[in-house]
Formats: C-alpha cells, sequence, structure tokens
C-alpha cells in the first residue's frame, strides 16, 4: 500500500524493507504501524554491521532493490520475488535477507514462547 505521497508504506499486514548496495532500507514511521518484529529485524541488521536507513521509498526503489522481504509477527521474515510482476532481484532470498532470518530464528529460539506452552 502507498501513503498519501505515493511512497510505499506496508501490506495490510506486514511492513516491507529493502536492500540496495548492503543498506537496508524501510518506510519512515509516518505511515506506517511501527511493529514488533520491524524493530527486532532492525536491530539484528545493525547489531551486524548493516547500516539501516528509514526513508520515504518510491516503488520505483523497490523494483530496483538487490532483495525485498515483508516481516510481520505472524509471517515473520518473507522474502519476495516479485512486485507488480517485476522480479526483484538475481537471488532471493539474498544474502541479507538470509542472514537476518537465520539471526530472527535464533532469537526467537531462545527468548520466544513455543505455541504448545500457551
Amino acid at each position: 500500500m502507498l501513503d498519501e505521497h505515493g511512497f510505499v508504506a506496508e501490506t495490510n499486514g506486514t511492513t516491507m524493507s529493502m536492500v540496495k548496495d548492503e543498506l537496508l532500507l524501510t518506510a519512515t514511521t509516518k505511515h506506517i504501524i511501527v511493529g514488533i518484529t520491524r524493530g527486532l529485524v532492525m536491530r539484528i541488521a545493525e547489531s551486524n554491521g548493516i547500516r539501516t536507513i528509514e526513508k520515504d521509498l518510491s516503488l520505483y526503489d523497490f523494483y530496483n532493490a538487490d532483495e525485498v522481504f515483508i516481516c510481520g509477527t505472524v509471517g515473520e521474515i518473507v522474502p519476495v520475488k516479485e512486485m507488480d510482476g517485476r522480479s526483484i532481484g538475481a537471488e532471493v532470498p539474498g544474502k541479507l535477507t538470509r542472514m537476518l532470518m537465520a539471526k530472527y530464528d535464533e532469537i526467537t529460539a531462545k527468548e520466544g514462547t513455543p505455541i504448545d506452552k500457551m
């Protein structure tokens, strides 16, 4: 979904992020619901030396990204293969997305509550 100025905001249940030139870029918090998963992904990236930038991002930015993924409580981190019929990146999931997924899994395995324990 786009915000009132035409920038990419979020999907109907997740936030979107992209990787370009080894930078993690995500929408500003002006027009999205700020989620716990998004925050954790940003902290993982930064703690692993990946610079994270919050800024207005256009569809053009996403179409030309090296990697794109969505994240949220239910789906966790999900790589995006295409947007509007346009392929994203050469490899899906890309290197940074794979790293984020692995680190996220490590953290949730240690700190999360198993569903069968609820």
